[in-house]
């Protein structure tokens, strides 16, 4: 991992984890999620498509997501993702080596 990456703020971050998720595991030609849809419930986000997320989230952001993070309440809409990423950026002892 590259040692400083910045980490935008809240709304920088819901854009960009908004259109990350709408290019990789909507269908081609679908988009318009709302921080707000429920992505777990909809079937937006899987096992695997959350486990491609928390890597984008480590590659992108240089944040490593703790396992005891990775539950359903902070992946169940890009709100609750968005409110994850910024307490991890927040926590400087969850920053990727």
């Amino acid at each position: 991992m590259s040692g400083n990456v910045t980490v935008p703020n809240n709304e920088e971050l819901l854009s960009e984890l908004t259109e990350f998720i709408e290019q990789r595991f909507l269908p081609e030609g679908e988009s318009g999620i709302k921080p707000n849809t429920p992505l777990l419930e909809w079937g937006i986000l899987t096992s695997i498509t959350t486990t491609e997320l928390i890597a984008h989230i480590q590659e992108r952001y240089g944040l490593f997501v703790p396992p005891e993070r990775i539950v359903g309440a902070h992946f169940k809409n890009l709100d609750a993702i968005v409110q994850l990423v910024g307490s991890l950026r927040d926590d400087d002892t969850v920053a990727s080596a």
